[in-house]
């Protein structure tokens, strides 16, 4: 007799390495496939904000919430296709061969949009679109490494603090791998039925708490990265206050109207938009009283009203000034605006505005756009302005292919399409020809119709020719405002009248030593005639005397003196105000009849420039804030070095004195140096010694660079070293190891038992007799023994009789109907593995195998289960 003892129904034991290496390696793959799609999702939005296109963008009237919706499109799609590829791949593969795929996405698709809105968090706190990439990578690494704590700890860590770590989307990944791998273990997958459920016993965590996990963190992300963005907006941009969410200008998009009334804030001298002389002589107090405490009006408070069909030239003294200006006044005046004010702005560094990878034409349909245009007027626009552009040739060429003139005369236009009622022009013509030039003046004139233009320029030409108001701002201080002809009225010293003399030449008769008339023949006296013809010059005198002409300009004009007189021109100021205008005409009547008698050859009258106002208004704020002045003895040096040279230097100095050493040694002045000498040294470094020389001086320079640059210090060898600090500190807080305590091992412990049981010889009395002492007390195992040694599995000591398990009335008539009542085929079959689909256990459906045969409960708590008795066949 032979006895089979088996466990069923129970799967095979499966020692599978491969899902328990996937099962710690997975998320670490993850998120390392995913390292550089963040750098460079953060470096993108980052160079947006340093290039200042996103306040660009925001200056033609683009809200925050469209920018980041099309940051979101933009990488959700990319990331999504990489999301579904690598679905395909795992399930394609077999890597994973139970999990349902739908589930499997979703996971991998949750996990995608938070490490989306992680890197929109990211972004915020940098403005240095390399750095930014350099740091998220690891950055999104290391906020992986909490899970490597978590799966070592794995044993003592509740739900609760799971939760908890979970707040950072990649340790809820892992989380969620781990329940994914364990059911793949199991051999029964993730399934729409058991995501809610943990693998693990006492484990109230869950794959499903994972992915809501993830949804949560993808809110909390996006929240802050709104309100981080908006408090702290860049370098570029201006941050609202900590409470602005509590604002309900914020929420109602709100914004009060500037008023001229109520923003005056100007001087009487200098300004021409005043409304009544007492407010003006109050601000002018106010501002003395401020310069006497050494607190010059600064940009930001500065107002002033714009008018339609204008413009102002904004003279700014240096490059940093003209960015400030821009970025502070210029942000002041959006805000001061009605929302829905369509504006243009048109910066100075061009690649700010212009999308390499766009050509002409849809650069202006897309800003035409931008600004709300309709599309068939869009289109319409873009073939007038690129006629008005001439370049209709290059409506399909790729903007970074285009001159540097060509893409300044596109960075114009793209401010004035759109219907823009507003435009902002920060130096449009700085850097380009002058036929460029020209031509962006005629657009402009062209375009100013209907629109209020704010221009800043260094060229005082350009704003004499284009401004209807011009406005000069000096070291942060505006120091006055109003048209050419107002400033020119204020502060011009008067016209300047210029004549120049005219030359005649006066050439001397040649003479011999010899005698007065010389007819000598001889070698000596030819040879030295000779010489004389080619060594003499015609020697050139002005013609005209100063005080005759100085005496008649008196006569017409007696406050008119002479300022100037260089080589034949003479220049004479005539006073612009109390002047009488008959006393002009009659001067330059009597200058064109007496011109040649006089010894001119021509004259003309100029009007004050705006770079002598410019220079005169600001001279007096650039003298007191210099903070040291050169000693006479450095200023005389200095120029007479200038001297030596190519410069020509308009100074007054003393003589040099003889017993000057700088200036005399060895017999030889200053300027005294060897023919052919000039930009040379001593000696010349050759060879070897120039070798060491370059060595020398390149480790110097690099010792600087790397001893002053505390970013390359931090990266080459602070980071490095904590990161081994970081790996080691981790080894040091894994959980200790312990003994376990000694386990009684027993069936019972692992539920209830089913065993069974068949007698194939019942008619048989020795071997019917044998199953009933089988049957019979203490039954199968220890448990019923004497003095009962399991006390945590005590003997219930109750056999209960043979009977049928309760049977759903509707399978007993499925399994009665002629379908199944047949000997091939008398039940439904259990579905087994397949080349399409993996089952380590068979899947069968209700009433597989029939109905199930008699069962009794024996003393131990085992079902006893019968197939072979009468009744059940």
């Amino acid at each position: 007799m032979g006895v089979y003892l088996q466990q069923m129904p129970y799967p095979c034991y499966v020692d599978d390495l491969f899902m328990l290496t996937l099962n710690r390696c997975f998320p670490i793959f993850m998120v390392l496939a995913w390292v550089y799609s963040v750098s460079m999702i953060v470096k993108s939005i980052v160079l947006e904000k340093e290039l200042r296109l996103k306040e660009t963008l925001k200056a033609t009237g683009v809200t925050n919430g469209v920018i980041w919706s099309t940051w979101f499109i933009d990488s959700f799609l990319m990331m999504g296709i990489s999301t579904a590829l690598l679905t395909a791949i795992i399930m394609g593969g077999r890597v994973l061969n139970y999990s349902n795929a739908v589930i499997l996405f979703l996971f991998l698709l949750t996990f995608t949009t938070a490490t989306i809105m992680q890197c929109f968090l990211l972004s915020v706190f940098f403005n240095q679109a390399n750095l930014a990439a350099a740091c998220c990578g690891i950055v999104y690494f290391t906020l992986y490494l909490p899970h490597i704590f978590c799966f070592a700890w794995q044993e003592r860590i509740t739900k609760d603090m799971k939760i908890l770590m979970s707040l950072l989307s990649q340790v809820a990944f892992g989380f969620g791998t781990e329940y994914l791998s364990r059911y793949e273990e199991q051999g029964m997958g993730l399934q729409w039925d058991n995501i809610q459920t943990s693998p693990l016993e006492g484990d109230e965590f869950s794959f499903l708490t994972s992915i809501c996990m993830m949804g949560l963190d993808t809110i909390l992300y996006a929240v802050l990265a709104w309100y981080l963005d908006n408090v702290f907006p860049g370098q570029y941009g201006i941050g609202r206050p900590f409470y602005f969410p509590f604002l309900p200008c914020y929420w109602l998009n709100s914004v009060a109207p500037a008023s001229c009334q109520n923003k005056l804030d100007l001087d009487k001298k200098g300004f021409d938009n005043l409304t009544n002389k007492e407010q003006g002589e109050q601000q002018k107090k106010e501002e003395e009283e401020d310069q006497d405490q050494g607190k010059p009006k600064t940009v930001e408070e500065m107002t002033s009203c714009e008018h339609q069909d204008q413009r102002e030239r904004l003279e700014k003294e240096s490059q940093s000034e003209a960015e400030e200006s821009k970025e502070r006044d210029g942000q002041t005046f959006f805000e001061a605006e009605p929302a829905d004010l369509v504006k243009g702005v048109c910066i100075q560094d061009l690649v700010k505005v212009h999308l390499d990878r766009m050509t002409v034409a849809e650069h202006i349909l897309f800003y035409s756009l931008l600004k709300g245009s309709p599309i068939a007027e869009a289109e319409e626009e873009v073939e007038n302005m690129l006629q008005d552009l001439g370049l209709p040739h290059k409506r399909d060429e790729l903007t970074q292919n285009l001159s540097g003139g060509m893409q300044r005369k596109l960075s114009v236009a793209l401010a004035f399409v759109g219907g823009a009622k507003v435009v902002i022009l920060d130096e449009p013509t700085s850097g380009v020809d002058p036929y460029s030039r020209r031509s962006i003046w005629d657009l402009l004139l062209k375009y100013r119709a209907g629109r209020t233009v704010i221009m800043s320029t260094h060229h005082m030409d350009e704003a004499d020719l284009l401004s209807d108001r011009v406005a000069i701002i000096s070291r942060g201080r505006l120091y006055c405002c109003g048209s050419p002809i107002f400033l020119k009225n204020c502060f011009g010293a008067g016209f300047y009248l210029t004549l120049v003399r005219r030359m005649k030449d006066d050439t001397p008769k040649v003479s011999c030593d010899c005698t007065e008339d010389c007819s000598c023949e001889c070698s000596k006296c030819s040879k030295f005639k000779v010489d004389q013809e080619e060594s003499q010059a015609t020697d050139r005198q002005m013609d005209g005397n100063m005080d005759r002409i100085t005496a008649l300009v008196h006569h017409h004009v007696p406050q008119a003196c002479l300022i100037e007189a260089i080589g034949q021109e003479l220049t004479y100021l005539l006073p612009n105000r109390n002047f009488q205008p008959r006393a002009y005409a009659s001067l330059f009547r009597e200058l064109e009849e007496t011109l040649v008698d006089i010894g001119l050859s021509s004259f003309g009258v100029s009007d004050t420039s705006l770079e002598e106002i410019f220079l005169k208004v600001t001279a007096d704020g650039n003298a007191t804030n210099k903070k040291c002045i050169q000693d006479k003895k450095s200023l005389q040096q200095i120029s007479r070095t200038s001297l030596c040279g190519f410069n020509r230097v308009a100074v007054d100095m003393e003589p040099p004195k003889e017993t000057d050493g700088a200036l005399h040694t060895n017999g030889q002045g200053l300027c005294d140096l060897p023919e052919g000498s000039a930009g040379r040294g001593s000696y010349q470094v050759r060879g070897l010694f120039l070798i060491i020389k370059q060595f020398f001086a390149l480790l110097i320079k690099r010792l600087h660079h790397s001893t002053r640059s505390y970013k390359d210090f931090f990266a080459q060898i602070v980071l490095p070293a904590s990161f081994v600090f970081l790996a080691l500190t981790l080894t040091l807080i894994i959980p200790p190891f312990g003994e376990y305590p000694s386990l009684t091992l027993s069936p019972w412990m692992y539920g209830r038992q089913y065993t069974f049981f068949s007698n194939e010889r019942p008619i048989d009395a020795q071997m019917r007799y044998l199953g009933e002492v089988l049957l019979d007390k203490p039954g199968f195992g220890t448990r019923c023994m004497a003095d009962e040694p399991l006390e945590d599995f005590p003997c219930n000591n109750i056999t209960t009789e043979w009977e049928m398990p309760l049977v759903n009335p509707a399978l007993i008539d499925m399994l009665a109907s002629p379908e199944w009542n047949n000997a091939l085929r008398p039940s439904p079959d259990c579905q087994c593995s397949t080349a399409k689909k993996l089952t380590m256990l068979p899947e069968c459906p209700e009433g597989a195998g029939g109905l199930p045969p008699p069962q009794r409960i024996q003393s131990t708590g085992d079902v006893l289960i019968d197939p072979n008795r009468q009744e059940h066949l």
